[in-house]
């Protein structure tokens, strides 16, 4: 039996990565075929994101600029990374 199945986790709709610069992180993925597809703004939270995706791939990249934001706080302490 494979991890999925033991955690019976069955498919996930997309991987969230908390960042630091999300132009410089959001030009890696297009230079590896991704294409954004959609972008998401939260000026109380001071937060961007971009959807990235490619075939059924999908990468949901994350910044904030308030250092108190939960995603701002992530990447202070472990740098870029999965976030959730």
């Amino acid at each position: 039996m494979d991890a999925y199945q033991q955690l019976g986790i069955i498919d996930f709709d997309y991987i969230e990565f908390a960042v630091a610069d999300i132009e410089k992180s959001s030009q890696l993925y297009l230079k590896w075929g991704f294409e954004k597809t959609a972008t998401r703004e939260n000026r109380e939270r001071k937060m961007t994101s971009l959807l990235l995706t490619q075939r059924q791939i999908a990468v949901l990249l994350s910044h904030s600029s308030d250092p108190n934001d939960p995603i701002a706080r992530h990447v202070a302490n472990h740098g870029d990374g999965v976030f959730n």
